[in-house]
């Protein structure tokens, strides 16, 4: 990948494959049956890594360009890549608790900042010695506990004086307000999974038990990455519910 000119700032990798990927489906590139190549061997072909081609093919599969089958394969929705709209809703946990008539509030626990891991430096595209803030919060409804929030994303990014920002508010405005920057888009993954250790601190739960998890990626609209949130939910406090519209 080379950018097409040494004058304007580097695409990301991610945003690149996104972009390739696309055009190579357009194109018809994937005639038989609507399968894709496995992970593996669109990774050697594009030349980069796994890591990268699972989080192009998630974007994808999050606008309805693709479906993945369990054992099958990824395939093409043809019919989705004549569609225009797409979803832009991003849930705001505030709202979701605001939504059951009970009254939100965010209480900040901490921030500190740290050396990424090796996964982390591919999922963010940046230089090893770029520090990583993470940010801990706890939302409440009606001063119960329902929802442990971890946010990380590059120190760098912000253009507030630490002591200036303020963590209490809803992610999207954090971003407008402290790093000038706007959410394009989210990818949620929801999944059931054992407490981790110490999460009964700040949740009701027992330990061990299992917990609904939820895993967020925002991106602005050049598919860059700004903030990987990880988020523990108790359902039994707040109950979820999801609506989806057609047309």
């Amino acid at each position: 990948f080379t950018p097409a000119s040494h004058n304007l700032k580097p695409v990301p990798i991610i945003a690149q494959t996104i972009g390739i990927l696309r055009q190579k489906i357009s194109s018809g590139d994937y005639t038989h049956e609507g399968r894709m190549l496995s992970e593996t061997d669109l990774a050697q072909e594009l030349g980069v890594s796994r890591t990268t081609i699972r989080t192009a093919l998630s974007r994808l599969e999050a606008e309805g360009v693709i479906t993945r089958r369990h054992g099958a394969g990824t395939f093409v929705n043809r019919r989705a890549m004549e569609i225009s709209a797409s979803l832009h809703h991003i849930w705001d946990f505030q709202h979701m608790i605001i939504d059951i008539g009970r009254t939100p509030s965010v209480k900040f626990l901490s921030y500190t900042s740290r050396i990424p891991t090796d996964e982390e430096i591919e999922l963010f595209d940046i230089e090893p010695d770029v520090e990583l803030l993470a940010l801990e919060r706890l939302f409440l409804a009606d001063d119960t506990p329902v929802i442990f929030s971890t946010n990380l994303f590059p120190h760098k990014v912000l253009c507030s004086p630490i002591e200036n920002v303020r963590f209490d508010l809803p992610i999207h405005k954090f971003l407008a307000y402290h790093c000038d920057q706007k959410i394009g888009y989210c990818i949620n993954n929801l999944s059931a999974v054992e407490a981790p250790p110490g999460l009964e601190q700040f949740l009701h739960i027992q330990k061990s038990k299992p917990v609904l998890q939820f895993v967020n990626f925002f991106y602005n609209a050049q598919d860059e990455i700004l903030v990987y949130g990880h988020n523990y939910y108790d359902d039994k406090v707040l109950s979820l519910r999801i609506v989806r519209s057609w047309g």
